[in-house]
């Protein structure tokens, strides 16, 4: 899957999800199983409620946690990649 930097990317509508004490816990329906995010993969799915490009999510991730931008780059695609293979985001969606 490649992803460059103004790649739109968005929560699935319908998902279901829930934050407690900042830990966001997602529900796959199709297996019953239930994700549960890290700090920055939860701040990253918070962010992507609304379409943000690949770029806009790496500035804010660098921002918030103060990492290197290469890292930040690294870390975000993974995440996006496997949680779209999840069925959890998707790209170039709809507006």
């Amino acid at each position: 899957m490649d992803i460059k930097l103004n790649t739109l990317i968005r929560q699935k509508k319908h998902i279901i999800h829930k934050t407690a004490d900042g830990v966001v816990y997602l529900l796959r329906p199709a297996d019953s199983t239930i994700h549960t995010l890290n700090k920055t993969a939860s701040f990253i799915w918070e962010l992507l409620a609304q379409p943000r490009t690949l770029k806009q999510v790496v500035m804010a991730v660098c921002e918030n946690f103060s990492v290197q931008r290469q890292t930040a780059t690294k870390d975000s695609k993974e995440f996006i990649t496997n949680y779209t293979k999840l069925g959890f985001l998707e790209l170039n969606p709809e507006k």
